[in-house]
């Protein structure tokens, strides 16, 4: 597959660790930037705030990204080191609902969510972004993946949703 309009991102996770992502079909708004990222082999979406700088060529991306000036990476350490300590109530709160899972899991579920200031409720309705269902369970509710798909919500497995929260980046 070829792609065309290759933009390289210097990236910042997190948890601090930096690459690039050679994104294709790149979408942009205020808070994410989405697209077909090469690497990954899949569609990815990044946060606009952690992407550090972009560039038109890979091989100045890679080196950029293995040579960071101090200044920039002290910036990027001093938001993130921000972001973990100041609790900002989002314009936007995301709205999950859980399935599938054990009454400790679940619940253990529901505290990370709200500590993140993540809703969480206990039926899918429109007011629901992410159904979010137990990668081990053979219990799915039914009814509820029929109509999360049925209002066009976004379904992932457990392991998705804390990669989400670890990294922010959004499951596609």
């Amino acid at each position: 597959m070829e792609h065309q309009n290759l933009t390289h991102l210097v990236y910042i996770t997190s948890h601090k660790q930096i690459g690039v992502y050679s994104i294709s079909n790149l979408n942009i708004d205020d808070i994410y930037f989405k697209g077909y990222c090469i690497q990954k082999n899949r569609v990815i979406t990044l946060r606009a705030d952690r992407i550090i700088k972009q560039f038109d060529d890979l091989t100045l991306a890679e080196n950029y990204a293995q040579n960071i000036p101090q200044d920039v990476f002290y910036l990027f350490d001093t938001l993130l080191n921000q972001q973990r300590k100041e609790k900002v109530t989002p314009i936007y709160k995301i709205g999950l609902c859980f399935t599938g899972f054990k009454k400790a899991k679940r619940e253990e579920l529901i505290k990370l969510a709200t500590e993140f200031d993540l809703r969480v409720v206990e039926s899918v309705s429109g007011a629901v972004d992410f159904l979010i269902f137990d990668k081990e369970s053979k219990t799915i509710g039914p009814a509820k993946l029929a109509k999360a798909e049925k209002l066009g919500i976004k379904i992932i497995n457990d392991e998705e949703f804390l990669y989400m929260l670890e990294t922010g980046v959004v499951p596609d």
